[in-house]
């Protein structure tokens, strides 16, 4: 299903649904994976091997790449332990991608922290 002046954009859809033929505006959202106001915001990272220093209960760093942008610590993030002063975590994105936004969703009791000193 396409959309614009030339049909040169896909939608993408929640349950493939239609976008709109000339905006792409999806009514119920984007499909996992997509987002953006046109759901054309691809999620490269989303079920790639990833991996981090250590882990702190059941927060584990496939967490971080699952699709699931919730920010509640309940075995829904992924959780480095708090003992390493260097903290890391990292996505292997399997092949290049030309990446033109990253976003980072923090958990939401830490908000109080400055999350600073992020490479990428």
């Amino acid at each position: 299903v396409k959309f614009g002046e030339d049909n040169s954009f896909t939608c993408h859809c929640i349950n493939d649904q239609q976008c709109h033929r000339e905006s792409g505006e999806c009514g119920e959202g984007c499909a996992i994976g997509w987002s953006g106001a046109t759901c054309q915001k691809q999620n490269v990272a989303l079920g790639k091997p990833s991996s981090q220093v250590e882990t702190n209960g059941a927060g584990t760093s496939d967490l971080a790449v699952d699709g699931d942008n919730t920010t509640n610590i309940s075995n829904k993030c992924s959780d480095t332990s708090s003992d390493n002063s260097t903290r890391w975590w990292r996505v292997d994105l399997l092949e290049e991608y030309p990446i033109k936004h990253i976003t980072i969703y923090y958990r939401n009791e830490r908000e109080h922290q400055v999350i600073s000193r992020n490479y990428i």
